[in-house]
């Protein structure tokens, strides 16, 4: 986008009935890419903070479906404010994954399923 605005002379303008009619035309097509993108990216960042597995750190349970990104020390807050300082709000799912792997994966995250990380926030406790 800032090529199409450092560089208007290159570009053609953009003509939004056109977009409007392409992606009522091709909205299965454009649905299934952007679920492809978003398992890429993912899988991307839980293979990463899951030790070169996209895994459970803790039980190994390999279910994409079930995995997400834990703060090792729960400080989930204290990442955000030092970490995304001028963020007006905080982000989850595609946003804060491709987040991570844009500013090169920060330290102190790991990959846990649904149930380490139930059984993590509530301290081992039956």
């Amino acid at each position: 986008m800032d090529y199409v605005r450092e560089n208007p002379d290159k570009t053609t303008p953009v003509d939004p009935e056109y977009y409007r009619k392409y992606r009522r035309k091709n909205k299965e097509e454009i649905n299934r890419r952007a679920k492809e993108r978003t398992l890429r990216i993912k899988t991307g960042v839980l293979t990463h903070y899951g030790n070169g597995k996209c895994v459970c750190v803790k039980c190994g349970f390999n279910d994409v479906r079930a995995l997400s990104i834990d703060h090792i020390n729960n400080d989930g807050a204290k990442f955000r404010k030092t970490m995304m300082p001028n963020r007006s709000r905080a982000f989850s799912g595609l946003e804060f994954y491709a987040w991570l792997k844009k500013n090169n994966y920060p330290n102190g995250l790991q990959t846990l399923c649904m149930n380490c990380q139930w059984i993590k926030k509530l301290g081992g406790k039956r």
